[in-house]
């Protein structure tokens, strides 16, 4: 699969998705979310049907809209591991990185793992 890098902006996070790592780094309001995270997501439904062993995925916000934070759960929904006959078929560790002033950031990682039902790894900084 090709690599995909999206250079950071001034609204928009950097993002690096290649096989086995994921990382979205940087303020996330673009104006248009939905648009902006449409080809991230895209890109992984086809990485994960490759079936790829082991995906480590870095999430790293400044700051992020409430647009993002469905797109981010979109994301991780997309990785999340797939089971077959019960048997975890993939491999998936989330790192989510949040400022430790800012609890709304962690609140929001915790709200997604809880949701999709995931492990996280908190990393304050």
């Amino acid at each position: 699969m090709s690599e995909i890098e999206i250079k950071k902006g001034e609204y928009t996070p950097e993002v690096v998705l290649r096989e086995g790592f994921v990382s979205i780094e940087g303020n996330s309001y673009p104006p248009n979310t939905e648009k902006f995270y449409k080809p991230v997501i895209n890109w992984l439904k086809s990485y994960t049907r490759i079936d790829p062993e082991f995906t480590e995925v870095h999430l790293k916000f400044e700051h992020m809209d409430s647009p993002t934070v469905k797109s981010v759960y979109e994301v991780i929904k997309t990785l999340k591991p797939k089971t077959d006959k019960g048997n975890q078929k993939f491999n998936v560790e989330v790192f989510w990185y949040y400022d430790l002033e800012d609890e709304e950031t962690l609140e929001k990682g915790r709200l997604i793992a809880d949701h999709l039902k995931m492990n996280f790894t908190f990393i304050p900084y």
